[in-house]
């Protein structure tokens, strides 16, 4: 199963909650670029095609007990 690092959790986290890059920005105190970076890795390791979709796939791996949890 795939995992995520504590930064990319945090990132989708906040984009779960419906945030937009700019408010994790303030949010986290990273550049948008940072975030941008974490989230396409994220949705590199999971195979997905948009920031929705790594998002959905993070939640259903959280919600079957994988290893993936992308809240705190």
């Amino acid at each position: 199963m795939t995992s995520l690092s504590a930064k990319q959790r945090d990132c989708l986290a906040y984009s779960a909650d419906g945030l937009r890059t700019a408010e994790v920005t303030y949010k986290l105190g990273i550049s948008e670029a940072t975030i941008e970076l974490r989230v396409r890795n994220a949705r590199t390791r999971f195979d997905a095609k948009i920031r929705h979709q790594t998002v959905a796939i993070a939640l259903g791996q959280d919600r079957s007990n994988e290893q993936v949890d992308i809240y705190y």
